[in-house]
Parts: C-alpha cells; sequence; structure tokens
C-alpha cells in the first residue's frame, strides 16, 4: 500500500513537472522588442481643488470638486518580449471636457482637461492559443490569442480649465485650474489578437490610481483613480 502510494506521489510530480515544463515551452510566437501605438478613452474621477468664480471671491476659497467628461488620447509602449513576460515603458496623454464645478454646470466655451502618464510596467502573457494559418499563401496569416496581465508604476498629472455657467461677464474671474499629480500605479488586463507572428491588435482594461499632491478626492484622501479602454496596434521586431 505505502509502495503504491509513493509511486503514485512520483508519477503526479512528474506529470506536475511535465505540464511546467511544457507550458514554458510552448509557442510564444514572435519574441524580441515591440513597439505600439494606440487610443484610450478614460474616466477620470472628481477631485477637488480651489475654485474662485468671481473678482470679489477670496483668493483662498474653499475646495470645488471638479467633475470631467470623457477623455481621448493616445498611447506609445516601446518594451522587449521575453516569451512568458514582457517590459515596457509606456507613454500615454490625452484631452476632454469639463462637466460641472462645485456641483454647478461647466462653461462649457473652452472649458478643458489633459492628462499625461509615464510609466514602467511588467506584463505576463499567460498562454498564446494558436487558431492556425490562413489566407492565399500558406503562412500569410498566423491567428492567435494571448490573454495577460501586468502592472507598473511611473508618474502622471491632470490639469483642468474651467469656468461655472451663468455668471456675468463683469463679475467673471476667468477660467479657473485645478492640478492634481504625483507618483502613480496602475492594473491592467488585455488580450493579443495575432494576424501574423509579428502584427498584433490589442484591447485591454487599466485602473490607475494617482497619488495627488496635495488634492483632495471625494474620499477625502490625495488618490484619484483613472479607468481606461485601449486599442492598440502591437509590432514586434
Amino acid at each position: 500500500m505505502i509502495r503504491t502510494t509513493v509511486v503514485a506521489a512520483v508519477g503526479a510530480t512528474m506529470v506536475s513537472s511535465g505540464a511546467v515544463a511544457g507550458y514554458f515551452d510552448s509557442n510564444d510566437g514572435d519574441t524580441g522588442g515591440y513597439l505600439e501605438v494606440g487610443y484610450t478613452q478614460s474616466s477620470i474621477s472628481s477631485f477637488k481643488d480651489k475654485y474662485k468664480k468671481t473678482k470679489s471671491s477670496l483668493a483662498l476659497e474653499s475646495s470645488s470638486l471638479w467633475n470631467t467628461e470623457t477623455f481621448e488620447g493616445a498611447k506609445l509602449q516601446i518594451g522587449n518580449d521575453f516569451g512568458k513576460v514582457r517590459l515596457d515603458l509606456k507613454v500615454a496623454a490625452g484631452r476632454g471636457g469639463i462637466d460641472s464645478i462645485g456641483g454647478v454646470a461647466a462653461d462649457q466655451t473652452g472649458d478643458e482637461g489633459a492628462f499625461a502618464a509615464l510609466s514602467l510596467n511588467l506584463y505576463w502573457d499567460i498562454y498564446r492559443l494558436d487558431l492556425g494559418q490562413f489566407g492565399a499563401k500558406a503562412g500569410l496569416f498566423n491567428a492567435a490569442l494571448t490573454p495577460y496581465i501586468g502592472a507598473g508604476f511611473g508618474a502622471a498629472a491632470v490639469a483642468l480649465k474651467g469656468e461655472q455657467s451663468g455668471i456675468g461677464a463683469g463679475t467673471s474671474n476667468g477660467k479657473d485650474h485645478a492640478i492634481s499629480g504625483g507618483p502613480m500605479h496602475h492594473y491592467t488586463a488585455g488580450i493579443l489578437v495575432d494576424v501574423t507572428e509579428s502584427v498584433g491588435l490589442t484591447v485591454a482594461y487599466d485602473h490607475t490610481t494617482v497619488e495627488g499632491v496635495g488634492r483632495r478626492n471625494v474620499s477625502g484622501t490625495d488618490d484619484h483613480d483613472n479607468e481606461s479602454v485601449e486599442v492598440g496596434l502591437r509590432y514586434t521586431f
């Protein structure tokens, strides 16, 4: 009985080891350096900053809650694919409108915001599922799906410029500004759809937390969150 148990345990270990070895030996597609460009659509959480709405307002008026509309932008990623693991440097930037300031609708005329972020990121390409070759010429296209997860850290900033609606031209202080920025960390999950061994499309969800310097969001902390949906084109060389 003991002998049977030992043999079974050794066999299970060998099968497990073989599965692990097989996983790391599985096809990863093209590896090496890569370049990815893409489109981003972001939702930036509200945060508080001062707002001086009229010329007679006190210079240090209490903070107002700034709410933004959807931001649209672009990203650029340069990195290296080691197989199951990737490392890259990512730059993202975008622009959007202001929805409201201190609970009052924004003027909309010239009200706008911008964001920028720079991060160093590490990804795990979980598994490449080959869908086969197709096309007029055998091997012209080599379709595959690769889900991935990742995380990174860096720095980010959001700058807003706006004015509450309904303020008379004679008393208006003009456009005021709100700024939040500082260290950031983020998490991402997505999928790479390979068209050839070296060219693919990506779709990803990204959650970023920015540690705002001297600013307060709705929860009373310095942090605020950005949620993004990204679509990209990646070329591995």
